[in-house]
């Protein structure tokens, strides 16, 4: 991504409906499934992908006050995260990430990363060797390539997924699946409406879309949007959703792994 997006995500990460919806399911999920696990000292929290450091200020300051670092490929990323007092590193799927030791994180977050990697499988396998027996990691990538759209060339993904193409990367990996599930359900109807908008307007203009603009939405319906996205934290521990804009998952190292 380039600078404009970076800003974007800094500015916005605490109100805009889409990132504070997803961040407070990554959020819910981690309290979840990382409660249960017995533990000495802090957990160790990853944030790989960490962008402006939206989810990554959340890990490591009150209530949850992990011990927290983040990776970014992107300068522009780290020097966002420096200035909120984070700790971010260069690193890159699959073969450069900045560890050396193995087992080192209790928790691991790839949120809208994997899409970017031509590598995904060799990339959940590396991120899998960091995790501690017991630890969790949670991922987010977008669903369905005949979503595909703009959004994506500008963002430079390499695919969208299915459900069972993205489960079927941590098969064999010593990974137990927990939640792996469409998610955003509410907000498919209007995705849709927008990628056939965009097509339509293609056709008419023969002109390639312009870069799409996240603008601010009236309060009430940011409001409306927020609730309808985060409630989905309660639905996602116990039902796959069918239909969703986006696909997450929740994996855990087992203890023989």
């Amino acid at each position: 991504m380039d600078e404009a997006l970076y800003r974007l995500h800094a500015e916005r990460e605490e109100t805009y409906w889409w990132w504070v919806g997803k961040n407070r399911i990554i959020l819910s999920l981690i309290d979840r499934y990382l409660a249960n696990q017995s533990r000495t000292g802090s957990p160790r929290a990853l944030d790989i992908g960490c962008g402006a450091g939206g989810v990554l200020a959340k890990l490591a300051h009150p209530p949850h006050s992990f011990e927290s670092v983040g990776v970014d490929m992107s300068p522009i990323a780290r020097e966002y995260c420096a200035r909120r007092g984070l700790a971010a590193l260069d690193g890159c799927l699959p073969g450069d990430l900045p560890f050396k030791d193995p087992a080192s994180f209790d928790v691991i977050v790839m949120s809208e990363v994997i899409e970017h990697v031509k590598e995904d499988r060799a990339s959940v396998q590396a991120v899998a060797k960091l995790l501690k027996p017991g630890g969790i990691l949670i991922c987010t990538v977008p669903a369905h390539m005949w979503l595909w759209s703009s959004h994506d060339d500008f963002n430079f993904h390499q695919r969208r997924y299915t459900r069972e193409h993205f489960g079927s990367l941590f098969d064999g990996l010593g990974l137990e699946q927990v939640v792996l599930s469409y998610y955003q359900a509410a907000s498919l109807p209007l995705v849709v409406g927008a990628r056939w908008i965009e097509k339509l307007r293609t056709r008419l203009t023969g002109k390639s879309p312009a870069e799409p603009e996240v603008k601010p939405l009236p309060g009430i319906v940011n409001w409306m949007l927020t609730r309808a996205f985060q409630a989905e934290r309660h639905i996602l521990p116990r039902v796959r959703l069918p239909w969703g804009t986006s696909v997450i998952s929740v994996h855990r190292r087992t203890m023989d792994a």
